[in-house]
């Protein structure tokens, strides 16, 4: 098993995609009013598949088969967006290998619209996706974003911070079992900027993770 904490574009990634989504998947761009189109799951729709939210819409549905909502909303109460709530830590499979994307729900969304989470939200949303990651990705290379950084609203945990959770739970998962040969944290650059690599290595290396780098 190997860690890397690099520098660039999730999409030019090679291997499987870790995409993080709200508890109704929403995938609306329009507007910007539901999903911000810059964010990843914005990029996931523009540059995966060509901004065809049908095509999204129907691989996410054929991923969340055996999911079932927690609750459906009102479309009086939630004027715009999607309906159904899923379980936070749900998780879709979306396309096929050698590059699936691992859709997992980390946020819930109001009604009006405002993504929010915790860090109790997260873990246990990362943990549901080791899960998944195990049972699909074939100890395959992961690519993971920064998850919890920027639009969720975690905004009591800095760039670093949220880094070192991301590592602990995935190397407290793979004590159990191996999730995948090799885990890829890619930052934007300038978020990259902000982590003191010697240091994330010396938490790495007190994890006892085995081989890493940055």
């Amino acid at each position: 098993m190997s860690v890397s904490i690099v520098p660039g574009d999730l999409f030019e990634e090679e291997g499987h995609l870790v995409v993080g989504f709200s508890d109704t998947f929403d995938t609306c761009v329009a507007g910007g009013a539901v999903v911000n189109p810059d964010s990843l799951q914005g990029q996931l729709l523009r540059r995966r598949y060509n901004g065809k939210v049908l095509l999204l819409d129907k691989d996410l549905d054929t991923g969340l088969r055996e999911a079932r909502p927690v609750v459906v909303e009102d479309r009086a109460d939630k004027p715009v967006g999607k309906l159904s709530r899923y379980e936070l830590g749900t998780v879709a499979v979306l396309g096929e290998r050698p590059r699936l994307v691992f859709a997992v729900a980390y946020s819930r969304i109001s009604n009006d619209c405002v993504a929010e989470s915790g860090v109790e939200e997260l873990w246990f949303s990362l943990e549901r996706l080791w899960d998944a990651v195990y049972r699909h990705g074939q100890h395959e290379r992961l690519a993971l974003p920064l998850i919890g950084y920027g639009l969720s609203r975690i905004d009591f945990l800095d760039a670093e911070s949220l880094l070192r959770l991301l590592l602990l739970s995935f190397v407290t998962r793979s004590r159990q079992r191996r999730i995948c040969r090799e885990l890829r944290i890619v930052l934007r650059p300038e978020v990259f900027r902000q982590i003191d690599l010697r240091e994330a290595e010396a938490f790495l290396g007190s994890l006892g993770s085995g081989p890493s780098r940055a």
